[in-house]
């Protein structure tokens, strides 16, 4: 079980049309008789850089309960890695809401990770332009990534809502198990397991790949070679 949020889209809308397709281009699947709807294991926690745009709902002038205004970002995004996680998918969302004891936001932050700092001072129009501006050159930043496992443990009855919780915050937490091959034979290895246990009907967790955290190039190194 998981929240349903990063799905598969109709490639249609990426779709290039043209006046000639080749019928005698190769197709290759690697193994075409592999089962299309098995779950497989997401890309291994690490620093990744990846692709950014602005996800469907895009950027979205709002208010907190104070009656502060601040910008809601939703971003989607792609792995920029080696096959065969390649243009991965990824979803994000951040805020401009400053927070008092940082002296910034994470939407600040984030636009200073792919070297496109706002201003201290901007107003909110000037600021959604300009992340819209700069999202719609499709960005590469690097970001600390992870997984996660859920489970729903009910629904909020003010918001009608599923309440969702995260049994396994990362990857590490999730269990070692024994390697099997294609017949299921066990191969004498110990690997990490991304199906983990509910603890309230011990149904399948299957881990996410999430976003943990934007690093500027300085922070990527320093982790990525540590």
């Amino acid at each position: 079980m998981f929240p349903q949020e990063n799905l598969n889209t109709s490639p249609d809308n990426d779709a290039v049309e043209t006046a000639i397709i080749d019928l005698n281009a190769e197709i290759v699947a690697d193994d075409p008789e592999a089962d299309f709807n098995e779950r497989s294991a997401p890309p291994s926690a690490g620093v990744y850089p990846i692709k950014w745009q602005l996800g469907d709902k895009g950027v979205i002038p709002s208010q907190d309960r104070n009656g502060k205004p601040y910008v809601a970002v939703y971003l989607k995004g792609e792995l920029q890695a080696e096959a065969p996680f390649e243009n991965y998918p990824v979803t994000y969302y951040m805020n401009s809401i400053i927070f008092g004891s940082k002296g910034t936001s994470e939407v600040h932050h984030f636009m200073n990770c792919i070297g496109e700092p706002i201003p201290s001072r901007i107003t909110l129009g000037e600021m959604k332009e300009r992340i819209e501006n700069t999202l719609a050159n499709s960005p590469v930043g690097n970001a600390l990534c992870d997984w996660k496992g859920s489970y729903q443990s009910g629904v909020n009855p003010q918001t009608g809502k599923a309440i969702w919780i995260d049994q396994y915050k990362s990857m590490k937490a999730f269990p070692i198990v024994d390697e099997v091959d294609k017949e299921g034979a066990k191969t004498g290895k110990k690997v990490r397991s991304f199906v983990g246990k509910s603890p309230k009907d011990g149904e399948n967790i299957y881990a996410q790949f999430v976003v943990k955290q934007h690093l500027s190039q300085a922070e990527a190194k320093k982790l990525a070679a540590s």
